[in-house]
């Protein structure tokens, strides 16, 4: 799953990122924070690029509630949550 969201299509590396948010109550908080979050990152930041299609924001823009809600779990929203702000700003 790692390995798909860090790939370096941004379809790929979407589904990577929502294959990973469906699992991640069960994944170890270590590794949300060095396999996860990190290529969440990417995303958002090739989401927020104007050449970027309009499907990886529409997609992004649905799953964010989704990882927030996840990342509560290990107690991380929080700490991730202006992120996201930037996102919708």
């Amino acid at each position: 799953m790692a390995e798909l969201a860090a790939d370096e299509e941004a379809l790929v590396r979407i589904e990577g990122i929502e294959l990973m948010t469906e699992y991640l109550t069960v994944i170890k908080k270590s590794l949300v924070e060095a396999d996860f979050i990190p290529n969440v990152e990417k995303m958002i930041e090739k989401a927020m690029d104007r050449i970027t299609v309009n499907e990886i924001r529409i997609r992004m823009t649905k799953l964010s509630g989704k990882i927030l809600d996840r990342l509560s779990g290990h107690m991380l929203s929080i700490k991730y949550q202006e992120m996201f702000m930037n996102f919708f700003k």
